[in-house]
């Protein structure tokens, strides 16, 4: 068996840069690690553990695991605003976990906790049932934050690409076999990409956000209890992951989009990165034209908010089934998800409403729309 602190150098020595970033004063090494606060930010901060067998599949390659724990962790420094400052890994390992399986669950780790900025400053190592607990520490200027609860009547509900592949994934058991991985949706399932830039750029114009975790529909319920409004969704207008249905979308999870609101008729001007590429529904319910051009004035057509007009022309993308109201239909669009864009496709999908003396949380094309969950490893 190898050492706790063997175990432990072998994955600081793995990580290599990933350990650097330019908010930490003191990585890996000491009693704790120490980072820097701009003057006038706060710190943002969130914990997230995942259970084998229960979030992810038991026998799940190393690096698989620690790409999709990075992730699902980063997912919600994207949904405050906020930028990564370090991340903390506490991991629960079994007896026989050996250096190469930890070496491996490093890389998995190194590359992403680089790509966005979010270096692993220190961690934990103890024995027992494997387990994984990510902590990410994060900044924004003091004020600046999305949160849930500023959602107001009227208000644009957008997305920020399509659902339901995870879902998809998990329904057809290709998460649970190696030599499935390259089928649609597991890249979905196992590589989550956090919309950091996204949600940096959100500030000042989203009233309300969350990242899509647990279902669209959960999601939003807990937006629209948090702001005190009904949300309104149009089932056609909701984005769908090419071979998902709208069930899944709604209620599978594991998507790591941003779901938001903002005021309709906005001048979006958003002053960093590239311009985010229009999504196939160019109907009414229109892409939100995300644009390095600080002298551009992007408006957002008001008329999405009347349901009527969200109906999306779908564009390559088609549905098939029973009606999408009961998630018997199934996007489908002629270039695969092998071909997944990971590249946000900001869609609207509804609108914020005063809630009535009903107090309906969510609204599927006017009918109430109850949150449930998927049991995907029962």
């Amino acid at each position: 068996m190898t050492g706790e602190f063997d175990l432990i150098d072998a994955i600081v020595a793995t990580l290599g840069a990933a350990t650097e970033g330019p908010g930490v004063v003191l990585g890996p090494g000491d009693d704790a690690a120490l980072l820097r606060l701009d003057d006038g930010d706060q710190l943002v901060s969130s914990v997230d553990t995942l259970v084998e067998a229960v979030h992810f599949p038991t026998g799940a390659p190393p690096e698989r695991i620690a790409r999709r724990a990075l992730g699902v962790a980063v997912s919600d420094l994207a949904a405050m605003g906020a930028r990564p400052l370090g991340v903390l890994i506490a991991a629960v390992l079994p007896a026989a976990t050996d250096a190469r399986w930890v070496r491996a669950f490093a890389r998995g780790l190194a590359e992403p906790a680089r790509a966005w900025g979010a270096p692993v400053v220190g961690g934990n190592l103890a024995r027992g049932p494997l387990s994984i607990s990510v902590t990410v520490l994060g900044a924004l200027p003091e004020g600046a934050a999305l949160t849930r609860g500023w959602a107001r009547p009227g208000d644009q509900i957008w997305v920020s690409g399509p659902l339901g592949g995870a879902a998809a994934a998990l329904a057809r058991g290709a998460v649970f076999e190696r030599d499935r991985y390259a089928e649609p949706g597991c890249e979905r399932y196992f590589e989550p990409q956090p919309r950091l830039e996204l949600g940096v750029r959100l500030r000042g114009i989203a009233t309300a956000a969350i990242d899509v975790s647990d279902g669209l529909a959960a999601d939003l319920t807990h937006l629209a209890r948090a702001s005190g409004v009904t949300l309104a969704l149009d089932a056609s207008s909701v984005p769908l992951y090419p071979g998902s249905t709208l069930e899944q979308a709604l209620h599978g999870g594991d998507d790591y989009e941003l779901a938001f609101t903002a005021p309709p008729g906005i001048d979006v001007r958003i002053a960093a990165g590239p311009r985010m590429p229009l999504s196939p529904q160019q109907g009414a319910a229109r892409s939100l034209d995300v644009s390095s051009d600080r002298s551009a004035d992007r408006s957002v057509d008001g008329s999405a908010n009347r349901s009527a007009d969200m109906r999306a022309d779908r564009g390559t993308e088609t549905r098939t089934g029973q009606g999408s109201t009961q998630g018997a239909g199934v996007a489908t669009e002629p270039q695969a998800a092998a071909g997944d864009d990971r590249s946000p496709q900001l869609v609207c999908i509804g609108r914020a409403l005063a809630r009535g003396s009903e107090g309906a949380d969510l609204l599927l094309d006017g009918a109430p729309l109850a949150a449930r969950g998927f049991d995907h490893f029962g």
